[in-house]
């Protein structure tokens, strides 16, 4: 098994409410933190998206490897909703 951080992301809309929307990985913790300080938290008072905090999770080799594949030069992997159906995540307890 291999370790991952991942993180949700919810957006919000004034008069709409509040949806999930998609996630983020990285192999770092540090680095998606400072990611999410940075470029995560955004938008307008009306219109934003925010990050909960990142969690380990464990995965399969296949997974560690999709996700890699997916990252950018700024560590992190960015995923849509649908996207989780694909990944073979387990969450440690």
């Amino acid at each position: 098994m291999e370790k991952v951080w991942i993180s949700y992301c919810t957006e919000y809309e004034a008069g709409w409410g509040q949806r999930p929307d998609g996630f983020i990985m990285s192999e770092d913790r540090v680095v998606m933190m400072e990611w999410i300080l940075l470029k995560g938290n955004t938008g307008e008072p009306d219109y934003y998206w925010r990050y909960d905090t990142p969690k380990e999770v464990q995965c399969s080799q296949e997974t560690y490897d999709k996700v890699m594949k997916k990252v950018g030069e700024d560590g992190i992997a960015h995923f849509e909703n649908g996207d989780k159906i694909d990944l073979e995540l387990f969450t440690k307890f």
